[in-house]
């Protein structure tokens, strides 16, 4: 199928416009992980100490919640039920605690 060279040229400008805003984000995302990298933090052969912990913590982003995120799919699998026995095939089990600070 031959296209109008306007869809031509139009096809090639989304093409570059999108490799140019994904290179302009690369870019930003570089500094930004320059500015906050664990490298930066501390001193080269020298174990963190309270305040390079609590540094390198306030750096950090939520990347999930485990009450919200994570508990409702486990129950959910609990919750299972095979439609030929009506056996459920998982079972939720608290095998563990995990203090948190």
């Amino acid at each position: 199928m031959l296209l109008p060279s306007s869809m031509v040229s139009l096809s090639r400008f989304a093409a570059s416009a999108t490799t140019a805003m994904t290179m302009t984000s690369i870019a930003s995302l570089a500094q930004k992980s320059e500015a906050f990298h664990v490298s930066n933090i501390g001193t080269a052969g020298k174990p963190w100490g309270v305040d390079e912990y609590k540094l390198w913590r306030e750096t950090r982003s939520k990347q999930r919640c485990y009450i919200t995120d994570l508990a409702p799919r486990i129950q959910a699998l609990g919750e299972i039920e095979c439609d030929r026995t009506n056996a459920r095939p998982f079972e939720v089990v608290q095998y563990g605690d995990l203090p948190h600070r």
